[in-house]
């Protein structure tokens, strides 16, 4: 399904520096609908292309508690608990959204914290920090190894556990996150995801994002 867009022009994007890299399927698919104001006039819209929640490494180290679901409602205007109970609301809701999890930590994600929570040393290790609140140990000793390290390498769990099938299932959580806070002319939610290898500190936050909720079965990630 082509997503429903508000007709626009231009968009206004707060991507917080970050690189939309739109997915070369866009460029074969048929147009989108469009939805347009009654009065037909240009609509200034206002979005995010860059959101990570609890299912990225990073965020997760430094206390999100989110889920994607969460961030699409938060985008909405509703209220968002902080993992240190304060609650917070944006004062303007956002007319598009984008949850872009790093590709490359979906498998240890997946297999360490939500779903599995797995027993792995290394799985505990990553968690004991985070509730130690030590989040630059983890995004030094784990993240950084994964995706700046020339070539970046896949996280060492992978020689226990199939992180293909981790990271294809915790992909599917985020497209059927997204597919479910979409409504057609009122809020648009876009699959993405971020795509992070950046051997020796090159380049940072490239977002691959699709114009359609038909996507590939995998993220594109260090492979």
């Amino acid at each position: 399904m082509i997503r429903q867009t508000l007709h626009a022009v231009p968009i206004a994007l707060t991507v917080l520096s970050a690189q939309a890299v739109i997915s070369a399927q866009a460029a074969v698919s048929a147009p989108a609908e469009t939805c347009v104001r009654a009065d037909g006039e240009p609509q200034l819209l206002w979005g995010d292309l860059h959101v990570h929640t609890s299912l990225s490494l990073d965020a997760y180290a430094f206390g999100s508690i989110a889920t994607p679901a969460d961030a699409y409602r938060f985008a909405r205007g509703e209220s968002l608990t902080l993992d240190t109970g304060e609650t917070v609301s944006i004062e303007r809701s956002l007319d598009f959204a984008a949850v872009t999890e790093h590709a490359a930590t979906l498998d240890l994600m997946h297999t360490c914290v939500d779903p599995l929570n797995s027993d792995l040393a290394y799985c505990r290790t990553i968690r004991d920090l985070r509730q130690q609140r030590i989040p630059r140990d983890i995004f030094n000793n784990y993240l950084l190894p994964i995706v700046s390290l020339t070539p970046p390498t896949r996280p060492e769990i992978c020689d226990e556990v199939d992180c293909d099938a981790a990271r294809k299932s915790q992909w599917q959580r985020i497209q059927e996150a997204a597919n479910d806070a979409n409504e057609p002319c009122e809020f648009t939610t876009l699959i993405g995801y971020e795509w992070t290898p950046s051997p020796g500190g090159q380049h940072w936050h490239r977002n691959v994002i699709y114009r359609t909720d038909s996507v590939p079965d995998q993220v594109f990630d260090l492979s």
